[in-house]
């Protein structure tokens, strides 16, 4: 669908710059113009681009140590065999 939009739009400006030398110096600058702005700031983004990504959800299974602040854990049979 922009191919068509882009054709047809290059179409008409052609048809137009060829029947009046003013209109054609008019879409030259207005293109020159766009084509700088949309090299400067680059493409626009989609609506699916600005939506924030979930973050991942990380669980744990029971029993095994957390890392998560203000989580303890139990300890394990390892750490209290030497005493």
């Amino acid at each position: 669908m922009t191919v068509i939009v882009v054709l047809a739009l290059g179409g008409f400006a052609t048809y137009a710059a060829y029947k009046d030398e003013k209109k054609g110096a008019a879409i030259l600058v207005g293109v020159a113009v766009v084509g700088l702005l949309y090299l400067l700031l680059g493409p626009v983004p989609t609506a699916e681009q600005q939506m924030p990504q979930p973050s991942p959800v990380s669980t744990t299974a029971p029993g095994t140590a957390s890392s998560s602040p203000g989580v303890l854990s139990a300890p394990s049979a390892s750490s209290t065999e030497g005493q």
